[in-house]
């Protein structure tokens, strides 16, 4: 099996080293969450958000690497990723323990603050509430695929919540106006961002939408690309990385990712 591996790592590496010396960029399949504006959303077919913009003035600095954005849910990008099908995910946490398939990370990109959305119709005091002893008996919507840590899910064990995944902060605002869940556990821009798209595109929910407060509760969390933990089949990985991060430390320390944050923010109402 070792022997095998290796012989695969070698081939690898041989038909990426020719193609390097015939001077033909390394093709790279970079995957990105479709859902989850304004982070990293499809806009009319385009890849679009703070993630995207970010990601495609890092690659613009890279020519040696001919990099393909592919936009999907979630989920199927974990998939893919865990299948050894594209090199790499954005926006992933920092989860190494639960998501063992991603076998690096570049530098935290920015910070998302995750925030509980309640509906103050069922749960009072919100802007003074603390996680989690609050929330007892609570029903609490997170996203697929997101918050899914080991202490979180203790969390909810311990003060008898109800975890119900969801698919966007959509649906999660549609089911607290509806009665069927009390509070929302996201990042705090697509949240405000799914407030300000329904109240244009629903007007008659405004009233009802102003039961929805957001909580003293703050988490941060940073987002990462995460690297796809086959080298054999990406034996370019590391370096690939090592270029990324620089280009990152880079646009950090100028101010464009702030820039970038800022101007999406001001689109929020």
């Amino acid at each position: 099996m070792m022997r095998h591996a290796a012989r695969l790592t070698l081939i690898s590496l041989l038909l990426w080293a020719n193609a390097v010396a015939a001077g033909a960029p390394t093709k790279i399949t970079v995957i990105g969450d479709q859902s989850y504006p304004p982070f990293s959303f499809l806009d009319e077919g385009k890849p679009s958000g703070i993630y995207v913009d970010v990601l495609t003035k890092v690659f613009a600095q890279l020519p040696e690497y001919d990099i393909d954005i592919m936009m999907m849910p979630w989920r199927r990008g974990l998939a893919e990723i865990k299948n050894s099908r594209a090199l790499a995910i954005f926006p992933p946490y920092y989860f190494p323990k639960e998501r063992p398939y991603i076998g690096a990370y570049s530098i935290p990109i920015l910070t998302e603050h995750v925030v509980l959305m309640c509906d103050s119709s069922r749960v009072s005091g919100t802007q003074t509430l603390i996680w989690p002893q609050d929330f007892k008996r609570k029903r609490i919507t997170a996203n697929k695929g997101y918050l899914l840590t080991p202490d979180f899910l203790q969390s909810i064990a311990t003060n008898h919540m109800t975890h119900i995944e969801v698919s966007g902060a959509r649906s999660a605002i549609h089911m607290m106006l509806l009665n069927r869940a009390d509070c929302f556990m996201h990042a705090e821009l697509p949240t405000r961002w799914e407030l300000g798209q329904l109240t244009k595109e629903q007007p008659e929910l405004e009233k009802k939408l102003t039961t929805l407060h957001f909580t003293g509760t703050q988490i941060g969390q940073s987002g990462y690309i995460g690297y796809s933990a086959d080298t054999v089949r990406y034996p370019f990985r590391d370096q690939f990385r090592a270029k990324v991060d620089r280009v990152l430390k880079a646009l950090i320390a100028n101010g464009e990712i702030q820039s970038i944050i800022d101007r999406y923010r001001n689109q929020l109402p």
